[in-house]
């Protein structure tokens, strides 16, 4: 990790990478899957801080010439910074708070090593890319970052409200579930004109 001080307030980078003017700053978080309220509370907590305190201060400190030239090595014009939150678990896979992404570290590890996803469109299957092109490009990770994610939004408007109710004795026990369209998310991606592999 990278130590961060920066007027008076200190914390930390996980991992820090960087291409060209391009800056990406990763903070992990090793959260065990939650199980109950307890759990989901710490994991919020944790990606609370990530979102609300440590990337907004990482992100003000690299602003800094001086400051990125000291972290980076090197004088970089006109910085652009890309921040995320990357968990342990899958629970909140998608969500953006404060301007911040989370995302899940093997989704994000298979992203950029991988770049494909298999689509099924009922008895069909298909491998798409997930990249622009052939290879794996910055413009790849910034998109997969960005809160307008195109990977995350043909799954999440493929899903669907649905309330169920059980009868327990004389009470009544209320859930709302949201299934998964698998056709309708197929045809969500076919929009999107990925690369058929």
């Amino acid at each position: 990790g990278v130590k961060i001080n920066y007027q008076g307030k200190k914390t930390d980078i996980d991992v820090l990478a960087w291409n060209e003017n391009d800056v990406f700053i990763f903070e992990c978080k090793n959260s065990i899957l939650p199980v109950g309220a307890r759990e989901i509370r710490s994991s919020m907590e944790q990606i609370s801080k990530a979102v609300n305190i440590q990337l907004p201060l990482a992100e003000k400190a690299l602003l800094d010439p001086t400051f990125a030239r000291n972290i980076l090595g090197k004088k970089i014009n006109e910085i652009k910074i890309y921040g995320c939150v990357v968990t342990s678990n899958k629970l909140f896979s998608g969500l953006s708070l404060n301007g911040y992404s989370i995302h899940n570290l093997s989704r994000l590890s298979h992203f950029i090593n991988v770049g494909h996803k298999m689509v099924i469109d009922g008895d069909n299957r298909k491998t798409i890319s997930l990249w622009k092109n052939k290879e794996f490009q910055t413009e790849d990770l910034i998109q997969y970052l960005s809160n307008s994610n195109q990977y995350y939004s043909p799954i999440f408007d493929a899903q669907f409200e649905n309330h169920k109710e059980y009868k327990i004795g004389d009470n009544t026990l209320a859930t709302v579930i949201y299934p998964l369209d698998t056709l309708k998310m197929a045809d969500n991606f076919d929009k999107l004109n990925y690369r058929e592999i």
